[in-house]
């Protein structure tokens, strides 16, 4: 049985950009004068960084600029004004802030690591990626550098998903080196699962969601990711445990709730992979994939009004679904309407012409309405773009000695 919505990953900064970046409780670290007059830079960067802590961002970004304005070359502010321009969601004004702090304090890991953090957040991995190294450089054993790192590269080679790339080593190391500098970090070993699973390690991916969840055992990810692991191996029995126990976290999380449908119908259970579906609906009304998933739940009960239905819904959202034309069109098969069916394969094979799905659905209902030629020419086309798949190669030689000896 083919998965019918990809396992959707979700791998996590703890506690989004903000939280992750460093606020400097003094300005010894860029060797800033220490005054205590009122008005001196040092005196508003402190007065910053206490309503930093508050979370005000707001006064501190006003007195981070008062420290600025009284001292232009002072690298402390710079740096923590670029930390509550983040806060705020102006990357790019956090990101002149760290060019220049680090202008005025190259030598500084956390401006390196912060700013690295502002590109990631920008898209601009590479730039990221240049960042966590030199910060690395300054300061090796930093775990939330190389953690941040490892998230740069795994978002680079598209492995934080179930179908990432093949180069995924070189993230994969940084997630073990971050791990032992700081073993206790669930969130670490969580993406850690995330990139050996797109290497194709399952086993090596369930032992490290295993861990995130020892010791973090409310760990929605964890839990969500474990089970689609699981899932793979087709523990189904273990996947539904794990997709419940994200469920009790997040009860209304649509692609959950799809997916434990889907594992219910991998095990022949349709009336709990149904109910699955429509929770998920509930949540989601307007996925087009979950309702072909329960639209093909209900073909397999052999509702086809119910299943047709669910198509069209589908459709309305996505009415170039190629998909959900097939699966229309086979409801519409159920009920006995080929003319109806075939147009649907057509239209199907007219928006995906390279998936193989249609023109063999479109054999299959022309050899069934006494159309043998159109229908063999439809099992050639199907042959042709599914190679390694033996049943419409099965079917075209089938219905090719049928017609020869037809003759």
């Amino acid at each position: 049985m083919t998965l019918q919505k990809p396992f959707h990953f979700a791998p996590r900064v703890v506690g989004g950009l903000a939280a992750a970046f460093i606020v400097l409780v003094s300005t010894a670290v860029f060797a800033a004068r220490k005054k205590t007059a009122p008005g001196n830079p040092d005196v508003h960067v402190a007065q910053g960084n206490a309503l930093a802590s508050q979370n005000n961002w707001d006064g501190a970004i006003a007195e981070y600029r008062k420290a600025i304005q009284a001292a232009p070359g002072n690298a402390a502010a710079h740096y923590n004004l670029g930390n509550a321009l983040a806060a705020k969601q102006d990357l790019d004004g956090a990101i002149a802030e760290y060019h220049e702090a680090l202008r005025l304090a190259p030598a500084s890991p956390d401006a390196h690591n912060n700013l690295g953090l502002a590109l990631q957040q920008k898209g601009d991995l590479p730039g990221a990626i240049v960042e966590y190294r030199e910060a690395l450089r300054l300061r090796p054993d930093d775990a939330r550098t190389h953690y941040n790192l490892a998230n740069a590269l795994a978002a680079q080679h598209g492995t934080l998903s179930p179908h990432g790339g093949t180069n995924a080593t070189d993230a994969v190391d940084e997630y073990r080196e971050a791990l032992r500098l700081d073993p206790k970090d669930p969130d670490t070993h969580n993406n850690l699962g995330l990139a050996l699973q797109s290497l194709g390690d399952v086993s090596g991916a369930i032992a490290a969601y295993r861990q995130a969840l020892a010791l973090k055992q409310d760990d929605f990810e964890a839990h969500y990711n474990l089970a689609g692991a699981l899932s793979g191996k087709q523990d189904w029995d273990g996947a539904i445990t794990e997709y419940r126990l994200a469920l009790v976290l997040k009860p209304g999380d649509a692609s959950a709730h799809d997916n434990l449908g889907f594992v219910y119908a991998a095990k022949g259970d349709l009336s709990h992979a149904i109910a699955e579906y429509r929770q998920a609906l509930r949540w989601s009304p307007q996925d087009a994939d979950a309702h072909l998933n329960l639209a093909s739940a209900l073909a397999r009960q052999q509702d086809w009004a119910g299943s047709m239905a669910e198509c069209r819904l589908a459709l309305v959202e996505q009415p170039n679904n190629a998909r959900a034309h097939v699966r229309l069109g086979q409801a519409l098969a159920g009920e006995g309407d080929l003319p109806r069916a075939i147009a649907e394969y057509q239209r199907a094979a007219q928006i995906d012409p390279n998936d193989a799905g249609a023109p063999y659905a479109l054999g299959a209902a022309l050899e069934k309405q006494g159309d043998l030629k159109g229908a063999l020419e439809a099992y050639r086309t199907a042959v042709r773009l599914d190679p390694q798949n033996p049943q419409p190669r099965r079917d075209f030689q089938r219905l090719a000695k049928q017609i020869e000896l037809g003759k």
